[in-house]
């Protein structure tokens, strides 16, 4: 009888010996399993320097978000490698992509970049080319001039505006007659932003056209700009209101 106790009991404890260790073996491999939803790391989370970071994702994401991103936040870096991404992302399919490189260029002031800024001058899309047109304006150089005294004739007002800014800035010149030609187009605000860039390129040989502007023309915020430049330019005339 006691051998027959002794015998269950061993059964039993082997039993239980054999539950207990296919439990913990379950659980081992369940908490050892790596989880298959876990995020991948991506390649540029290795990467430290943040220009560096920046490059790459404009390069190589295919986030149209975080190249967006990367376009507008490169100019912080002004180094080569920064610009040659820029450069090279006047590529990308989307559209904001380029507008923000082409903007960070501005930015960066960067003489390398002239010649494809030059170039986004033909592009169909008119916010491409008016912030090509400012960009232009911001880097400055003898070589801008001409391609931007052009894009005083652009089909899109508000890059004739920005053509005027951008000149504005430069003060060369050849673009004197370039500006007082906008004094007479059809456009009542660019013929005002003319009649006010005049007076800050400060060239005299506009008085005689911005007198015309405050003496003929029909909207008084033309008439009021050209007072404003003619004061600059060291003639005394009045400022006209709605009532004068």
């Amino acid at each position: 009888m006691k051998f027959i106790m002794k015998s269950s009991f061993i059964r039993l404890s082997l039993s239980l010996l054999f539950i207990v260790s296919s439990t913990l073996l379950v659980e081992t491999s369940v908490f050892s399993k790596p989880k298959e939803d876990s995020k991948k790391v991506s390649p540029e989370d290795s990467i430290k320097d943040p220009m560096e970071k920046r490059i790459y994702i404009l390069l190589n994401d295919e986030n149209v978000v975080k190249r967006r991103h990367a376009a507008i936040t490169l100019w912080h870096y002004p180094h080569p490698r920064s610009v040659n991404a820029l450069i090279e992302a006047l590529e990308d399919d989307d559209s904001q992509v380029r507008k923000n490189a082409v903007r960070s260029l501005g930015k960066l002031r960067s003489k390398k970049a002239i010649p494809d800024l030059i170039e986004l001058l033909d592009e169909e899309e008119g916010d491409l080319r008016n912030q090509a047109v400012r960009s232009l304006g911001l880097i400055g150089g003898k070589e801008v001039v001409g391609p931007l005294i052009a894009a005083l004739d652009d089909e899109d007002k508000v890059v004739r505006m920005s053509a005027i800014w951008s000149l504005k800035l430069i003060r060369d010149k050849r673009a004197l007659r370039g500006l007082i030609e906008r004094l007479f187009e059809e456009d009542k605000e660019v013929r005002a932003y003319a009649a006010q860039a005049l007076g800050d390129f400060g060239d005299k040989r506009a008085v005689k056209y911005l007198k015309h502007a405050y003496m003929n023309d029909k909207d008084l915020s033309v008439r009021q700009n050209a007072a404003l430049s003619l004061r600059k330019l060291g003639v005394k005339v009045d400022f006209p209101t709605e009532n004068g």
